[in-house]
């Protein structure tokens, strides 16, 4: 039987893998067809792995262990005392979470342009350890393309509750929170999903058996509903450099819900990231 997310998130905190130049994956050999190592102007983050990422599909194949060191202005580091108690106090993450608290890190001074061409440099993700590189140079992408982004805060800000984070425009990743209308716990509570620019990149849901009565969310959403007329800070531009790092799996596409603004690491994949651990 294969193993849940849950499952392999659980045995991992206990298994430590240690990649060579060639990698075993569904019981055969594999190359590495590009290997992700980020060398550039920013400190050494020594503690991370590396991507295997198929060019020809942009499917995850592998996780390598090495140094990485990310094209961007952001930090990556393990999540401060301070911060996880804060995302402790507000349910963001509880003891029920299928990952520890070890498995997350936090990427801080994140460069983003806002709608007003403003540049930042105060965001700030919660993610899956051994994704931070590929998101820290999602975002880097996305600064240097002015892709306008309202703000990007960890879900704390906002006590764990992503309606009031939608609201608020916010860009996110992590928060313990289930499927919309399921039990099962989505890729934000891995630290595999981000969120980008709700407002402009609505959650649309649709009433039992009335097709043609979309639930809208957040509501200020209403003005972005047609996405032939393209605005600044909606996402369809920039689905591929999500797909070139990983993120394969775009709400845009789903037929319902439809979730303009979710981007996430398909399962088999994410059953990959899990089995490996941060050095």
């Amino acid at each position: 039987m294969k193993p849940t997310l849950n499952e392999v998130a659980e045995s991992a905190t206990s298994t430590q893998l240690n990649r060579p130049q060639s990698f075993v994956i569904a019981d055969k050999q594999v190359q590495p067809i590009r290997r992700i190592v980020d060398q550039s102007i920013c400190r050494p983050v020594h503690y991370f792995t590396c991507l295997i990422v198929d060019t020809s599909n942009s499917r995850i194949v592998a996780v390598s262990s090495d140094t990485v060191c990310p094209m961007t202005q952001a930090t990556i580091s393990q999540i401060p005392p301070d911060f996880a108690a804060a995302l402790q106090s507000c349910g963001a993450w509880s003891p029920d979470c299928p990952i520890p608290l070890t498995r997350l890190c936090l990427i801080s001074s994140i460069p983003y342009v806002d709608f007003s061409n403003v540049e930042h440099n105060d965001g700030e993700l919660v993610v899956l350890d051994v994704v931070a590189p590929r998101v820290a140079q999602i975002f880097h992408e996305l600064y240097q393309r002015r892709f306008p982004i309202a703000k990007i805060r960890s879900i704390h800000h906002y006590q764990g509750n992503d309606e009031l984070s939608m609201s608020d425009n916010n860009t996110s990743c992590f928060c313990h929170r289930p499927i919309e209308g399921s039990d099962k716990a989505s890729m934000h509570s891995y630290g595999l999903a981000i969120d980008v620019n709700p407002v402009q990149n609505p959650f649309i849901t649709f009433e039992p058996g009335n097709e043609h009565n979309p639930i809208i969310q957040p509501k200020e959403s209403w003005q972005y509903l047609n996405r032939h007329n393209q605005k600044p800070g909606m996402v369809e531009g920039i689905v591929t450099v999500f797909a070139e790092h990983g993120f394969i799996r775009w709400g845009g596409s789903w037929t319902t819900p439809i979730d303009f603004h979710h981007f996430e690491i398909a399962d088999d994949q994410a059953q990959t990231l899990l089995r490996a651990t941060s050095l």
